[in-house]
C-alpha cells in the first residue's frame, strides 16, 4: 500500500512540475533544467470486494499476454507469539500455501511480533479463526488489503489493456503504473 501511495504521489508531482515547465518555457539564459523521465511499468487492477481469490485468479489466467508482477489480495496479520523464536515459527508455517510472507519484529527474542502477509485464498474471518486457535499466538491487529493486482503487459500496450479491463464491472479501477526519475 505504501509503495502504491509513493508511486501515485511521485507521478502527480512529476505531472505538476512538467505542466509548470510547459506553461513557462525556459528562457535563453544559461540555466539547467532537470530532465524528467518516466518509464511505464504495467497496469494496476483493483477488484471489488465481492470478488474471491479463486475468481480473480481464474479471470486473470484467461489472458495469456499478461503476467502478474505482484498482488495484494489478502490481508496482513500482526501476531504476538509469547514463545518460540522466528526460525521455529517459519518452520511451523513453512508448508502453508495461504501465507505469502512472514516477517518479525524482535526476531532474536523468545517472544516476538510476527507479521504474516496472506495470499487471500481464505477469507479474513477464516484466517482469524485459524490464528486464534494456534497455541502461543495472539492476534494484535489485522490489515485488510484492497484486492489489487499489478500486471506486466507488452510495451506500449498499456492503454489498450486499460481500456479492456475497464469494461468489466467487477474491476473498480485500472491505472497505468509509471516510475518517474529525475536526472
Amino acid at each position: 500500500m505504501k509503495m502504491i501511495f509513493f508511486i501515485v504521489i511521485t507521478f502527480i508531482s512529476v505531472l505538476i512540475i512538467s505542466c509548470s515547465e510547459i506553461n513557462s518555457p525556459p528562457t535563453n539564459e544559461n540555466t539547467q533544467n532537470p530532465f524528467f523521465g518516466c518509464q511505464i511499468m504495467g497496469i494496476e487492477l483493483d477488484f471489488v470486494d465481492t470478488c474471491s481469490y479463486d475468481f480473480i485468479n481464474q479471470f486473470i489466467s484467461q489472458f495469456d499476454s499478461v503476467t502478474v508482477a505482484g498482488s495484494f489480495l489478502g490481508s496482513t496479520f500482526y501476531l504476538y507469539a509469547d514463545s518460540g523464536n522466528y526460525e521455529n515459527w517459519l518452520h511451523y508455517f513453512e508448508n502453508d500455501t495461504t501465507i505469502d510472507r512472514i516477517d518479525a519484529y524482535y526476531p532474536a527474542q523468545d517472544s516476538l511480533i510476527l507479521v504474516v502477509k496472506l495470499t487471500g485464498q481464505k477469507s479474513v474471518d477464516e484466517e482469524t479463526l485459524r490464528f486464534s486457535q494456534i497455541p502461543h499466538i495472539t492476534i494484535q491487529s489485522i490489515e485488510v488489503h484492497r484486492k489489487t493486482l499489478f500486471l506486466e503487459v507488452a510495451e506500449n500496450s498499456e492503454e489498450r489493456w486499460k481500456l479492456i479491463f475497464e469494461q468489466y464491472p467487477f474491476i473498480s479501477f485500472v491505472n497505468i503504473i509509471a516510475i518517474c526519475t529525475c536526472f
